[in-house]
């Protein structure tokens, strides 16, 4: 099984397994102080929704997420999962913040 964040109007999506993807979106959630943003990607995580459309978000909401998918989320994955037994998150994480690059609001 896998889990998906997207962007309406974005060709480009990352997909990982259901395991990275629930982990990233419950670090975000602890992360992003948006309550309401926090509460979507926890109720995502809780409930098994296996999409999140940062397109969903307001302007300001998506710039923090994207903020923290390029900044913090890959230490916090380095620190969680090391060694050879976390590579394959550790991929999944920097193919997110190469995406993630695309979804962000023309300045």
């Amino acid at each position: 099984m896998s889990g998906t964040i997207r962007r309406t109007g974005s060709p480009d999506r990352w997909i990982a397994s259901s395991g990275t993807y629930y982990w990233v979106l419950d670090h975000l959630a602890s992360a992003v102080t948006d309550e309401g943003v926090a509460a979507r990607f926890r109720a995502a995580s809780t409930h098994g929704f296996r999409t999140v459309d940062l397109g969903d978000l307001t302007a300001v909401q998506r710039r923090e997420v994207l903020d923290l998918i390029r900044g913090s989320l890959a230490p916090a994955v380095a620190a969680r999962f090391p060694g050879p037994d976390g590579e394959a998150v550790r991929k999944f994480v920097a193919d997110l913040e190469k995406v993630a690059e695309s979804w962000a609001d023309p300045a």
